[in-house]
This record gives C-alpha cells, sequence and structure tokens, in this order.
C-alpha cells in the first residue's frame, strides 16, 4: 500500500486468496487482471480514501474535495469505478459510471476563447502565471474608498482554551 500514491498492490498471498474467493464464480470474477483490478480498486476506495480529507458526504453524494486547494469539486467524479466504490463504501446512491470522452486542462480550455478578462481581489500573487500562460497582463485597480484597515500586533496564546477565549472575548 502507497498511501502517497494512493495506490495499492496485491501480494502473491493475497492473489491466492482471491483465486480461491473466485473459484465457482463466473462473470468478470473469471479473468485474473479485471478481477484483480477490481480488488485493488475496492482495497484504495476503503484505504486510501478519507471522508472529509478526500471527499465529502452531502445529501447522499460524494462530492471530491480538491487537495491542494480545499476546494470542493462537485462536479467531478473519479474514474474506473473507484467513485462508485466510495459512494457503496459511504452508503450513498449509486451512480453510473461515466466515461471520459476527451480531456483538456483548465488552461487549454480558456486559450480557445477569443478575449479573456477576469477581476478578482488576489490576482497579484498569480500574474506571472497569467501572462505565461494566457498573456494576461494584470492591473492593479486602487480601492474605491481609502482602506480603514489596521494592522494589530501579533498575539501567542500557551493553550487552544487561551487563544479560543481571546477569540471569543474579542482581544
Amino acid at each position: 500500500m502507497n498511501q502517497r500514491e494512493r495506490s495499492i498492490e496485491i501480494t502473491d498471498s493475497g492473489r491466492g486468496h482471491l483465486d480461491e474467493l473466485a473459484s465457482g464464480l463466473d462473470g468478470v470474477w473469471t479473468g485474473h487482471r479485471r478481477r484483480e483490478e477490481f480488488v485493488r480498486q475496492a482495497l484504495t476506495a476503503i484505504h486510501l480514501y478519507t471522508r472529509d480529507v478526500h471527499y465529502l458526504v452531502r445529501e447522499d453524494k460524494v462530492q471530491i474535495v480538491d487537495e491542494y486547494t480545499g476546494r470542493v469539486m462537485a462536479d467531478r467524479s473519479w474514474e474506473r469505478g473507484l467513485h462508485q466504490l466510495i459512494e457503496t463504501k459511504e452508503h450513498c446512491a449509486v451512480t453510473g459510471r461515466q466515461q471520459t470522452m476527451a480531456r483538456i486542462s483548465y488552461q487549454r480550455f480558456f486559450r480557445r476563447y477569443l478575449k479573456l478578462a477576469g477581476m478578482t481581489g488576489t490576482a497579484r500573487e498569480v500574474a506571472g502565471e497569467l501572462w505565461a500562460v494566457y498573456r494576461l497582463a494584470t492591473v492593479s485597480i486602487p480601492t474605491n474608498r481609502p482602506l480603514h484597515r489596521t494592522t494589530a500586533r501579533g498575539h501567542i496564546f500557551l493553550t487552544q482554551e487561551a487563544k479560543w477565549e481571546a477569540i471569543v472575548v474579542g482581544s
């Protein structure tokens, strides 16, 4: 089991045990490769994907959490039956398998537009990437009104309780 790469290898003794369990079964269980792939995916779903870390369950649906941004990717699903196995693991309604017909990155997708523009409060941090990928310049626009934000000095707390007490009291 490799948690970093989220992959599982079946050992020789595991293959032998799987052969015993599959004896007498027909259909997909007759082919060694196929059944090993099914079992590998099932073990991956059980042991390498954690609820509220890799995915959320909302309204009886499994929703993927992007591991880099922490955002919920509600319209995405894992492939090769993994999504359905996790739905089964979480006792959700099992959706049909989706076949990927084509893939395109967000960068290539946006390059297909003749004109691109946008507005955000955080573009300065990625200005280099926006220029390198899309040839989009970023422009800082000053605020409409003067900022009233002040930076307070930092606080250090010895315990979690002290930190939360200060947050609640507002010191």
